[in-house]
């Protein structure tokens, strides 16, 4: 940030690029800090990216690394929610429709295929809720990416709705949404013939 020129540091383009890349490297810190402290930096994370200063070309960069973050999430559960001491059960309030918005996917069905990729399980809880069995997976180091999980997951809440309907075309240049919307490139398809 201190190499930039004022005009760069002043950009709202830069500065929302700028807090996308420092929430996303909070977001996975391993700093010490009070897990409701961590959960509020992941869920800080993906409002960001819904945020309108973030343009769609900016959030598909940041779905990168979205896999990344999910994981350091996952790994931070099953740490933190071991069985230890007198706790034997992990709890089972990590509902599927809580991981959704923690986790930053769209669907249960994805939050389930993302945790199943690391072997974690889902049970019922007793108000018939599916929820993470953080402790299905035994604490035996750090997660690591496994060879079957998709490299990104499609995010229709957090990246595609800022698309707004545009053609990619219109996207490229740098169009804006309401152009696009007077100019046709939104939502149709350009005539080929």
């Amino acid at each position: 940030m201190d190499c930039l020129t004022d005009h760069f540091r002043n950009n709202d383009l830069v500065q929302a690029a700028i807090a996308i890349y420092k929430a996303g490297k909070t977001a996975k810190s391993t700093e010490p800090a009070t897990f409701t402290a961590k959960l509020q930096n992941w869920i800080s994370f993906w409002q960001l990216l819904q945020s309108p200063n973030v343009t769609y070309l900016m959030a598909c960069a940041a779905e990168l690394a979205f896999n990344d973050v999910r994981q350091h999430i996952l790994d931070t559960l099953r740490i933190v929610y071991r069985p230890k001491g007198n706790r034997q059960r992990a709890p089972d309030d990590w509902t599927l429709e809580k991981l959704v918005q923690v986790l930053g996917f769209d669907t249960g069905e994805q939050v389930k295929e993302f945790c199943g990729k690391y072997g974690f399980e889902f049970a019922i809880n007793s108000v018939g809720a599916e929820y993470l069995d953080v402790s299905s997976r035994q604490p035996s180091g750090k997660l690591s990416r496994p060879p079957t999980l998709r490299p990104q997951f499609f995010s229709e809440h957090i990246v595609e709705s800022k698309r707004r309907g545009r053609q990619p075309s219109a996207i490229i240049e740098g169009t804006f949404v309401h152009e696009a919307k007077s100019s046709g490139p939104v939502g149709s398809k350009p005539n080929c013939e």
